[in-house]
């Protein structure tokens, strides 16, 4: 069986409470949400498709919303929700 993370854990319900931190629209002309620990950086980006985890940005180098969305803007993928963390994953 595999392990399918999904945002509709305590872990992503909190983030959302703490409110949106950054709002895009990608290649696809879907609307983005971003939330996070913090306005500017993470230690990775959790990129969610619905409520199903569809990829992983790790940021070594730390870097801040803008330049996430600015990435992912020019991905065609159809992401709906990233969260930035810089906790572990959510088993």
């Amino acid at each position: 069986m595999i392990d399918t993370i999904t945002s509709e854990g305590t872990f992503y319900s909190e983030l959302r409470a703490a409110g949106v931190k950054y709002t895009f629209t990608n290649v696809l002309g879907n609307t983005v949400n971003c939330y996070g620990v913090s306005d500017e950086v993470a230690d990775h980006y959790e990129l969610f498709v619905d409520n199903e985890q569809e990829g992983l940005l790790e940021n070594p180098d730390k870097l801040g919303w803008e330049e996430v969305a600015s990435f992912l803007e020019e991905q065609p993928d159809d992401w709906s929700e990233v969260f930035g963390s810089s906790q572990s994953l959510e088993a």
